[in-house]
């Protein structure tokens, strides 16, 4: 253990002797760094290390935080506050509380990780090291906060115009950067002004597959999409229909819009017709597993029959 810590205790004496040097806009405080940022209209990076027990919270230091030529594109354009929880902390009382409440703000598991914050101290995104091997971290940081001006810029121009291309397009970057805030407020607004369905529709699939505490959310959303009569209403009950059977392996959706649509001309509805068969099959309901077979035989294109022929084969045995 002591061998461990010597590794570690050597380098973080250097980077602390040369932190002043290095960066003017780093600082320890959580508080003088909000005030700070205030002051010059800055946007803010939380960088948690750990930094006497692991190793790549030592590269992120090293290679990046206290490396004047890695970091000068960012030093002016950023402002930083490291939080450092060590095995062996040695901080004051009050940046030891600090740092904890923040920990536990921020719902922190993993290290190093740097969270970047707008100037109205919202979370833009979240960002791990290491990252890929040919990019660079003060560009990769740069180009997530020129991502996120933008879209907020656009953000405003949607929400005034109401046009549900331009929604569409601030709530797909949204996720792209993975901005949780600005992801649920373009949500909301779609959803409390009964526009861009396509985009809630995305958003019931992120929160049924990814947000399990969200499933009562989920659930609430999933029942107004189904009441909307509109264009799109075939494509919301296929697509609700497919995540349900995904996310449940329940084909009661499924059956119910094959019935629902049968007098149109779906394209690709040999699809479902297969997936069912598919799923009768493992269940050992060999008469229904058959009846769909035969309708996506009937259905499919001409290139895809030899495959779906012998699958009907391999229930025809079952069968016998």
């Amino acid at each position: 253990m002591l061998k461990w810590m010597f590794f570690f205790l050597i380098p973080l004496a250097f980077l602390n002797a040369n932190a002043k040097e290095s960066c003017i806009f780093i600082t320890k405080d959580y508080q003088k760094g909000k005030e700070l940022a205030y002051a010059y209209h800055m946007p803010m990076a939380l960088i948690f290390t750990g930094s006497d027990w692991s190793k790549a919270s030592l590269s992120l230091l090293k290679e990046w935080l206290f490396n004047e030529e890695a970091f000068k594109d960012l030093s002016k354009k950023v402002l930083c506050v490291w939080i450092d929880i060590p095995e062996l902390n040695l901080k004051p009382s009050d940046l030891l509380e600090q740092d904890y409440q923040l920990h536990k703000k921020y719902g922190v598991n993993g290290y190093p990780l740097i969270i970047l914050l707008d100037q109205m101290r919202k979370e833009i995104c979240r960002i791990g090291y290491p990252i890929g091997e040919k990019e660079n971290l003060s560009d990769l940081i740069l180009k997530k906060m020129m991502l996120y001006e933008k879209v907020l810029k656009k953000w405003e121009k949607a929400k005034r115009l109401k046009e549900s291309s331009l929604i569409s397009y601030c709530y797909q970057k949204g996720l792209e950067l993975k901005c949780r805030y600005l992801v649920e407020e373009i949500f909301n607004f779609a959803l409390s002004h009964q526009i861009c369905l396509p985009l809630l529709l995305e958003h019931y699939a992120y929160l049924a597959l990814k947000e399990e505490e969200k499933e009562h959310t989920a659930k609430e959303l999933k029942e107004y999409l189904l009441t909307q009569n509109s264009d799109h209403a075939f494509e919301i009950k296929k697509r609700i229909a497919l995540i349900e059977f995904q996310k449940k392996e329940d084909p009661t959706l499924l059956i119910k819009l094959l019935k629902q649509f049968s007098n149109q001309k779906q394209e690709n509805f040999w699809k479902i017709h297969l997936l069912l068969s598919y799923y009768f099959f493992d269940h050992k309901n060999m008469p229904l597993a058959m009846q769909h077979a035969q309708i996506t035989y009937r259905d499919a294109p001409f290139e895809k029959k030899e495959v779906i022929w012998k699958f009907i084969e391999k229930i025809f045995k079952k069968l016998s």
